[in-house]
């Protein structure tokens, strides 16, 4: 079957087998890019003064391998505290239902943990909200 699709100027003729292949071809990849269990965002833009802070941030690679056999996961995100610092949101386990997470400065020292039973909320270090974005996901 051959369907005819008329644009501006041009006509462009469209085999319904070829497009079905296409839409396997998009399904196909979005199932098999769900199937790792190990994820790793680069961030968008230079971030704590590295396009890549997993590589160059030794602590940040520790923090990552120290959890490789962890049956908890690992979550790490970016974000900006108190107006205009740059930083990583650390939750070692984003599975429990109490889970804490650690703000951590570009340096790796603790800023202060959030979350938990007796956690500190995030606006205590005036995290941006929306600057909050998933890097590194186990």
């Amino acid at each position: 079957m051959i369907k005819t699709i008329k644009t501006n100027k041009t006509t462009r003729i469209i085999s319904a087998n070829a497009l079905g292949l296409i839409i396997l071809l998009v399904i196909g990849t979005v199932m098999t890019s769900g199937c790792s269990k190990t994820k790793y965002y680069k961030s968008p833009c230079a971030w704590c003064g590295t396009e890549n802070p997993l590589e160059d941030f030794k602590w940040l690679n520790q923090i990552v391998e120290s959890n490789v056999g962890s049956l908890n996961g690992l979550e790490i995100y970016i974000c900006t505290y108190e107006q205009d610092k740059q930083g990583f949101l650390v939750d070692f386990c984003p599975s429990c239902d109490d889970g804490c997470q650690q703000l951590m400065d570009c340096s790796g020292n603790t800023i202060g943990t959030l979350g938990g039973i007796a956690g500190t909320p995030y606006s205590r270090y005036n995290i941006d909200p929306e600057s909050i974005q998933l890097f590194y996901k186990k």
